[in-house]
């Protein structure tokens, strides 16, 4: 039996664990319903593989622990990686691996909130829980009379440019490289063009130390004046210091962000009633033409399952020395 100790396992997702069991009975999971910490990390001792997040991502001494009680595999359940320190696992002894999910997921919240932020529907609401049904004299705009730049073309951003299409918006995209399955769909262009003539920008780029702050002050200026960022990608694409400056000037109309800059410690957990400790983010969420979620684009059923499952094939490739296409 191949043991994968999950930790921070959730009960809403106990059904993709059975389903994933049941369909491979070689492998077992042992559901740890706690964050990894140094103190439980033994926990996985008799494990092949170790399943971590973004949430808690794993330190030297964790690792150290795993490497003792035999563990090989060291997997994160998200498609980014950038806070796994690959050479460190790899000089234990271990592989490093991530995974892939649906990317209509992240795609049609994108869209969500393309929507949402360009239909002004965060003060829409707040006005409605107040009991204040008089029109708000902030008419919103329409997504087929805009042009929508593509930030990154890969499996999301394909998918996102191909579900907006129906929109009959124009549609501008960057990226390292181009997909043939959207000719005729998008206009590749470089970012500089994409950013001056987009009325709303969607970000779908990989954390890498190249796309760090992609988005900073002087390239936010480039952007359209009136024009509305949206990020499901990661929060280190944008400066977010010069986005809330970018805000308060007026330049841009809006913002939709799923990620968030140093949201570690923050999304994922119960923080209700308590101070928020991002003074950026606290100034964000307070802005009325924001829009911000808890890094969540990705929670859907089919992604979810998705995710699982090829957390389990990754590892069983890896055990039976197979090509890894998860492996990082």
């Amino acid at each position: 039996m191949i043991k994968i100790a999950m930790f921070n396992a959730a009960r809403s997702e106990d059904e993709y664990l059975d389903i994933c069991e049941k369909k491979y009975p070689e492998i077992s999971f042992v559901r740890i319903y706690e964050k990894v910490r140094v103190d439980n990390a033994a926990l996985a001792k008799g494990c092949y593989a170790v399943v971590v997040s973004s949430a808690m991502p794993p330190v030297k001494e964790m690792l150290e622990i795993w490497r003792d009680c035999g563990v090989k595999y060291v997997a994160t359940r998200s498609i980014g990686y950038e806070y796994m320190d690959v050479p460190l696992i790899e000089s234990m002894g271990m592989h490093a691996a991530h995974t892939t999910y649906s990317p209509a997921s992240v795609a049609d919240f994108a869209i969500m909130l393309m929507l949402m932020v360009t239909r002004n529907m965060k003060i829409v609401e707040r006005r409605y829980e107040a009991h204040d049904f008089r029109e708000a004299k902030l008419p919103g705009k329409e997504l087929w009379n805009m042009t929508v730049g593509v930030v990154g073309t890969g499996a999301i951003g394909e998918m996102t440019a191909k579900h907006l299409h129906g929109f009959g918006c124009r549609m501008l995209a960057y990226s390292r490289t181009k997909r043939e399955s959207l000719d005729g769909i998008v206009k590749y262009t470089d970012l500089d063009t994409l950013l001056a003539e987009s009325d709303v920008v969607t970000l779908h780029m990989a954390s890498t130390p190249e796309t760090f702050h992609l988005l900073n002050a002087e390239r936010l200026a480039k952007m359209k004046k009136g024009a509305y960022l949206v990020n499901t990608a990661r929060g280190n694409l944008i400066d977010t210091k010069a986005l809330i400056e970018a805000l308060e000037s007026g330049h841009l109309a809006g913002a939709a962000l799923d990620v968030m800059e140093n949201e570690t410690g923050i999304y994922y957990t119960n923080h209700m009633y308590e101070p928020i400790s991002n003074h950026e983010l606290a100034i964000l969420d307070y802005m009325p033409n924001v829009i911000v979620t808890q890094h969540m684009a990705y929670y859907t059923r089919e992604a979810g399952l998705d995710t699982m499952e090829n957390l389990v094939k990754g590892c069983l490739h890896d055990y039976h020395g197979e090509e890894n296409p998860w492996r990082i």
